[in-house]
């Protein structure tokens, strides 16, 4: 939304918290709250199907849309983690099979988006890092964002590289992205944060996808 007023496009937000990739293309497929939460509040958009479908809708009858953003992955990472109960090794096991079916999901979506017949600039927007400093959950934040990556070039898609935007601006507070305040803290314990993006931390993302658009748009690599 950010991006959409700054670049003076009409907005379509179609997203919905706890979304996974199965969720998105399927009502019964692996949900981390989404449809809880499309239960008890109403969505930036009304829509009762998939929100895959209602893209392929809003792509059909809009045929001048100039930006598609999406930014998928994070949630089948947590059912993973969730499942393992945190254990590293169960995690390491399966991460494997749960990459490619984010891998396959991607794929999907987007190729499905090219094929309504959309002309503009399709975006994956990648995952940064909860905490730079911990080598571990760095790590599978580079692996989910590597499948992103995969999915996103085999559809013709750009990556807006929200992990390295984020690496540099948490370096001066030793990697740790709660510190930099670009994380939703937490009101009784300022050291605490979520994993949502604080309002200065979305002003990050929008100037990211912003730069990635304009370079899309002139046909940078």
């Amino acid at each position: 939304e950010i991006v959409g007023d700054a670049l003076r496009l009409d907005v379509a937000n179609a997203s919905c918290p706890g979304e996974t990739t199965s969720g998105f293309l399927s009502l019964t497929g692996a949900d981390n709250g989404c449809r809880t939460f499309r239960a008890a509040a109403p969505l930036h958009v009304a829509y009762r199907t998939t929100q895959f479908d209602y893209a392929l809708a809003y792509l059909g009858a809009n045929k001048k849309t100039r930006l598609v953003t999406l930014s998928l992955g994070a949630n089948d990472g947590f059912l993973l983690i969730a499942a393992c109960k945190n254990d590293p090794a169960c995690i390491q096991a399966n991460l494997p099979a749960a990459l490619g079916a984010i891998f396959a999901n991607l794929n999907t979506t987007l190729s499905n988006i090219r094929a309504t017949g959309f002309k503009g600039v399709l975006m994956v927007v990648n995952y940064f890092s909860l905490d730079y400093s911990d080598a571990a959950q760095t790590g599978l934040t580079v692996a989910l964002n590597q499948a992103l990556a995969g999915a996103a070039a085999a559809n013709g898609a750009v990556v807006a590289d929200a992990f390295t935007a984020y690496q540099q601006a948490a370096a001066a507070a030793g990697g740790k992205t709660c510190f930099a305040g670009l994380l939703n803290g937490n009101p009784a314990n300022q050291t605490q944060c979520d994993v949502h993006p604080s309002l200065s931390s979305q002003r990050l993302l929008a100037k990211t996808d912003k730069v990635t658009y304009s370079a899309a748009r002139r046909g940078d690599d």
